[in-house]
């Protein structure tokens, strides 16, 4: 997964527990590359 902010280069994240930067607004909310997997993930 890559995060990338405007007029920036982008940042990889290979870790399922690395914690992905987020705007100012929501400084108190911690997003993992495992949450947003996690959420594209298909259940049946």
């Amino acid at each position: 997964m890559a995060a990338n902010w405007q007029g920036q280069q982008p940042l990889p994240f290979e870790e399922i527990e690395s914690v992905l930067p987020v705007p100012e607004f929501c400084q108190g909310l911690q997003l993992t590359v495992g949450d947003i997997f996690g959420w594209l993930k298909v259940t049946a």
